[in-house]
């Protein structure tokens, strides 16, 4: 009788375990679903924040800068002389483009971050709990073992 107890708990260990897994299965799913749900614009600024902010993008930035000043400082090609006026407007009208498009890419990245924070922590709570369920069938089995021995 006590053989069919114990595989009872066992089986309701294995349930609980099973609980857990399929409750990681849906929050990773959830996180999977939510980088896909995003809109064309998310992924343009997603893109383009991640293309300023490389080297390649440093590289050709100082390539085309280097080559203005060059191109304009010969008398032939002068379109911009110093001070560069234009080159100081371009460079402006970039920085403002490009500051807000980040700033929108950084801002949706921080949601994203907040939503999986809060389904880690809902995931560790509820794996705390089921632990402590499973500690305390262990914690019984272990006594039902030690009162067969001792009897």
């Amino acid at each position: 009788m006590d053989d069919i107890k114990t595989q009872e708990e066992i089986e309701e260990l294995e349930e609980l375990l099973e609980d857990v897994q399929e409750d990681l299965e849906e929050v990773v799913k959830d996180l999977s679903e939510q980088e896909e749900s995003k809109s064309f614009s998310e992924s343009l600024s997603d893109a383009f924040a991640g293309f300023v902010g490389s080297w390649q993008f440093i590289g050709i930035f100082c390539l085309v800068m280097a080559l203005w000043i060059t191109l304009n400082i010969m008398p032939v090609f002068g379109f911009d002389k110093y001070p560069f006026i234009l080159l100081n407007l371009t460079l402006s009208a970039i920085a403002a483009i490009q500051a807000p498009i980040i700033m929108m890419s950084q801002k949706r990245q921080d949601q994203k971050d907040r939503i999986r924070n809060t389904k880690i922590y809902e995931l560790i709570i509820l794996t705390h709990n089921m632990m402590e369920q499973q500690n305390e069938k262990v914690d019984e089995l272990i006594d039902k073992i030690r009162n067969d021995k001792n009897s």
